[in-house]
């Protein structure tokens, strides 16, 4: 369980960052037990292209 001085920190890591910093810092920080998930509606659509886009790192 995270405290509230982590979620600070991690909300300070993410805040403003690109895609790509984000989903590095998930995995980095949750591995293989990271979950990412859709409601494959048009809003989805940049999420799961960015990470279906043959970016290798992402699976």
């Amino acid at each position: 369980m995270l405290n509230e001085d982590q979620i600070a920190d991690w909300n300070n890591v993410v805040w403003g960052a690109d895609f790509n910093s984000i989903i590095s810092f998930a995995k980095d920080k949750f591995g293989n037990r990271l979950v990412v998930t859709s409601s494959f509606r048009t809003q989805s659509l940049p999420l799961l292209h960015l990470l279906s886009d043959g970016q290798e790192s992402y699976r």
